[in-house]
């Protein structure tokens, strides 16, 4: 199965590039690709093209921008995993380019790239089919004089120049070209690594700082463990002091009551002390009047 692919995009001139697809094809910013799409936006593995039959399969490959897919007026976007026949003429969007694709059959032998060998020529054939193409009688050639030939060489060598130095400017073009994209390759590797070396610096920057953050969580730890050690010290020194303090209450309410029972027996014992005070006063008024010698008041 043969395709055409129409490459357009924002930067350079559009571009068509014709593949055989026998079984599958990859359309992508990655070297390796089968179609190399040259855009930021594109992933390296970005589209898979598979031949199912006579249909042409289109599956997005997880790309980070997507694909669509634009046939005629109707617009969708192609789901990774869930693979798209494609019609012929249509539209894929691949991060800024769009990619018409063009369906058909063709021999193998008429898209084969081109090649810079010279291709051998049955001379007797060829000498044979001129003969055929010759009109009957031949003419006789027609004579020409040493000056005409000289002129006719004169121009055929100034036609040879003046393609030589076409050729030359358009290779001067083309090596000017190609060194100003070598530069601009350059300027990107040039950013790439001091991206790299900027990336590198603060991956560096960012394991001290996990390394300094785990220092400070195994300190936290160890202070976690000091103060649960700590706190389980107090808990039980609390529980300690609350079965104290419940020892206290005990002997505080035994105490009141046996102040209760004092308050109780306390007016008993008062009376009999006062009765008891009151006979000895009078006992021992009895006994000095007793020992006082008569006509002493």
């Amino acid at each position: 199965m043969w395709l055409r692919f129409e490459i357009t995009g924002p930067e350079g001139p559009p571009r068509a590039e014709e593949r055989i697809l026998r079984e599958s094809l990859v359309l992508g910013r990655s070297p390796s690709s089968d179609v190399v799409l040259d855009d930021r936006r594109v992933s390296g593995r970005h589209l898979l093209l598979t031949r199912a039959g006579a249909e042409v399969l289109a599956e997005d490959q997880a790309s980070v921008n997507g694909t669509r897919l634009k046939r005629g007026s109707r617009a969708t976007g192609l789901a990774p995993g869930a693979p798209l026949a494609l019609a012929d003429g249509d539209v894929l969007t691949l991060g800024r380019l769009t990619v018409r694709v063009w369906i058909g059959s063709r021999a193998p032998a008429e898209v084969s790239p081109p090649t810079d060998e010279i291709p051998l020529v049955d001379v007797e054939l060829l000498a044979g089919s001129l003969i055929d193409e010759l009109p009957t009688p031949v003419p006789a050639p027609p004579v020409l004089d040493e000056a005409a030939l000289e002129d006719q060489r004169r121009a055929l060598r100034g036609h040879l120049a003046a393609q030589e130095v076409e050729q030359r400017l358009a290779e001067d073009t083309e090596l000017k070209a190609l060194h100003a994209q070598l530069e601009e390759w350059q300027g990107r590797e040039r950013a790439a690594l001091a991206t790299a070396a900027e990336s590198r610096r603060r991956a560096e920057g960012l394991v001290a700082e996990v390394v300094d953050g785990r220092q400070a969580v195994v300190r936290l730890e160890a202070e976690l463990r000091a103060t649960e050690s700590a706190a389980e010290t107090a808990e039980e020194r609390g529980r300690r002091l609350a079965q104290r303090l419940r020892q206290v209450e005990d002997e505080r309410r035994e105490a009141e009551a046996r102040c209760d029972e004092l308050g109780v027996e306390l007016p008993p014992l008062r009376a009999r002390w006062q009765q008891l005070m009151d006979r000895q006063a009078e006992d021992a008024a009895r006994i000095a009047s007793r020992r006082r010698p008569p006509g002493v008041s």
